[in-house]
């Protein structure tokens, strides 16, 4: 195959030499990356795949020459692609002497449609129970969060129904569960392990679990809920999507923002312990984020701003399944979904935000989840 690229490379080269070389004062460095999103869309030849070439950190367009699957040059107007033939494509490209990674664009005849959000048993009830979102910052290579996985497992039985626990996996590129996407920056983090609660504070020290008891008190304690949370999901196994619905119903008028994060359990990968016997293997890791499908900005991932909802009202939400699709090596049989509101509220140490979660729930990639009311 590279024999076949740099075939196709010279000749595209002698071809566009003339029009399209980089400039004498091109002083770019580092390596040609090739991306594209969204990676599935509709063979209409409507819906749009839009290419981003960039060496280093800057973004290129000039002296770019982009090919397909079986080394053809490709004309991209625009730097986007449409099909009217259902399909994989393969995408790769060259700028001097440059090669990039290659890239695929699924094109299928319909994305997923999310089944019907569950009826409302409550119509006039806005008691509204709530959860802690619970964030572990941690890694297969991190020495000490083991320690705060059994800070965690000590939580008193009266708190163990008021939070729903996330597991990002950020210390170490290779831990199996590793997520790309930037999460501790939402919080601050400076170290591992710390335990975030609603994106609002955090706690790093594992040696005294007093200390993450009353981080996670504190949150069930820092307000009620100000919103319900209704979802449903349907995940289409031959395109890997996932399609997510929510529904917002208000018990106190405000701005909220929403979010979903895909998880999953279940995940091996060997553990780093300087000494925690709190269990018996440390090396099953559960609740691992997969997706988070929330990102305002790189280190924002508050939710999508959904804008001000009035007590006793609501407001619905569709997520782009292109943003949720599931990697084949995930297991499918093990992932769940999170899907979280936040609201604004005074600035905290703990985080680079003022938009914290008020209310978490779960809900199964095949199912829904209703209101919950106390």
């Amino acid at each position: 195959m590279k024999n076949l690229k740099f075939l196709a490379m010279f000749f595209a080269a002698a071809l566009s030499f003339a029009a399209c070389e980089p400039s004498d004062g091109d002083e770019l460095s580092g390596d040609l990356l090739l991306s594209v999103n969204p990676k599935i869309i509709l063979c209409d030849g409507v819906m749009t795949a839009t290419f981003e070439a960039r060496v280093g950190n800057k973004v290129v367009t000039d002296g770019l020459t982009i090919f397909d699957g079986d080394n053809k040059v490709v004309d991209l107007p625009g730097m986007k692609f449409s099909t009217t033939k259902e399909g994989v494509y393969t995408f790769w490209a060259t700028r001097g002497d440059l090669i990039s990674n290659e890239v695929t664009v699924t094109a299928v005849k319909e994305l997923p449609k999310a089944t019907e959000i569950p009826l409302d048993p409550e119509p006039k009830n806005t008691s509204f129970t709530r959860k802690v979102m619970l964030m572990q910052f941690t890694g297969t290579n991190c020495p000490w969060c083991p320690f705060m996985t059994d800070c965690i497992d000590a939580l008193p039985k009266v708190l163990k129904n008021k939070y729903i626990l996330t597991a990002i996996h950020r210390f170490n590129g290779d831990d199996p569960a590793f997520i790309t996407d930037a999460l501790e920056q939402t919080m601050a983090v400076g170290g591992f392990p710390t335990l975030g609660a609603d994106m609002h504070s955090v706690e790093s020290d594992y040696r005294y679990p007093a200390l993450v008891r009353n981080l996670v008190q504190n949150a069930v304690d820092r307000e009620q809920a100000k919103v319900g949370i209704a979802a449903c999901a349907s995940y289409a196994a031959e395109s890997r999507m996932l399609s997510v619905k929510a529904e917002v119903k208000a018990a106190v008028t405000d701005n909220y923002r929403i979010g979903a994060w895909l998880l999953e359990d279940g995940i091996y990968g060997k553990q780093a312990n300087n000494g925690a016997t709190g269990r018996d293997s440390y090396n099953t890791h559960d609740c691992c984020v997969r997706i988070a499908d929330s990102k305002v900005t790189n280190t924002n991932y508050t939710g999508y701003y959904l804008g001000e909802i009035k007590a006793g009202e609501k407001k619905s939400y569709e997520f782009n399944p292109t943003n949720m699709i599931l990697d084949p090596s995930w297991k499918v049989e093990n992932c769940r979904l999170v899907i979280f509101v936040t609201c604004e509220g005074a600035p905290s140490d703990g985080t680079l935000n003022t938009w914290y979660v008020n209310n978490i729930v779960e809900c199964p990639i095949n199912g829904s989840v209703a209101y919950q009311y106390k």
